[in-house]
């Protein structure tokens, strides 16, 4: 991940994201606004990931000194509530991506992997299934890649793409009664989060856009 190849995209990606976000707001306001070109911040991108590069470096082996200066970080405990949440998001979203050859696992890879990179899509994975072991931190990126993967895995029980994962998913434990019970949890976590953002007046725009990834999934 600290390396001026993996960090230089992110970093590319972030900034698209917020020059995006910048000129679609600023259009609601003035229809004659010109919007801001992302170039006039490529100089400082390599500069970005060069910071990140040495701060990772400084860092001690325990997160916690950094999790404590990062802004919205959010802590999901070590219960049975979340432990279920969190193991069987990840659970189903390997099977669609990856090990069911039922499904189109290249053409998945890609439609995913254009909204959540591959290497923010294995960070995000490996920090939540240690859910099983200790409690969760998730700092602001995660958390919104984490809302987007649920969001995912919920859709896949939902519509057309739920008989393929049927037999797959009884058989190693995720019976029907999970199944609807993780859609029920996966919904209440989803939709109190929006509540808290909307209170807060926190807007993610990454949030904002929904994906249909039934239609986009094959």
């Amino acid at each position: 991940m600290f390396t001026h190849e993996t960090l230089d995209v992110l970093y590319q990606n972030a900034v698209q994201y917020a020059v995006n976000g910048f000129n679609d707001r600023y259009k609601k306001i003035d229809k004659d606004f010109e919007d801001m070109d992302i170039q006039i911040f490529a100089g400082y991108i390599p500069e970005f990931s060069k910071k990140t590069i040495s701060r990772s470096l400084a860092r001690k082996d325990e997160d916690a000194m950094f999790l404590s200066t990062e802004v919205n970080v959010i802590k999901l405990p070590s219960n049975d509530y979340y432990k279920f949440l969190l193991t069987a998001t990840f659970f189903i979203m390997d099977e669609v991506l990856y090990l069911n050859k039922s499904f189109d696992v290249k053409h998945n890879q890609e439609v995913f992997h254009a909204v959540i990179p591959p290497q923010l899509y294995y960070t995000i994975r490996f920090k939540c299934v240690k859910i099983l072991e200790e409690d969760v931190k998730l700092v602001m990126s995660h958390n919104i890649a984490f809302h987007i993967c649920l969001d995912f895995a919920i859709q896949m029980l939902l519509d057309k793409h739920s008989d393929t994962l049927m037999q797959v998913e009884t058989n190693r434990g995720l019976t029907t009664e999970y199944q609807k019970r993780f859609i029920k949890f996966g919904n209440e976590f989803l939709e109190l989060s929006r509540k808290k953002n909307k209170e807060l007046e926190i807007e993610y725009v990454n949030l904002e856009k929904r994906y249909d990834w039934n239609a986009m999934i094959k």
